[in-house]
């Protein structure tokens, strides 16, 4: 899992950008996580967002 998260940040954000200080890695990388976790369907998890499944597993296991 990892691996496939590390790939993905590297391609999307450390291979795009030429950073010109480390605030701007911070704000770059901040806005990419929260695409991320909150926009971007994920294949494994059926095709939804992180976000959505972590609260619709909270929803099906709370206690």
């Amino acid at each position: 899992f990892i691996e496939r998260f590390n790939r993905t940040y590297r391609e999307a954000v450390l291979d795009r950008y030429l950073f010109r200080n480390i605030q701007e890695i911070q704000n770059i990388t901040d806005h990419w996580l929260k695409h991320y976790n909150e926009e971007r369907p994920h294949k494994a998890l059926n095709n939804q967002t992180p976000i959505y499944y972590s609260q619709s597993l909270n929803k099906n296991y709370s206690i």
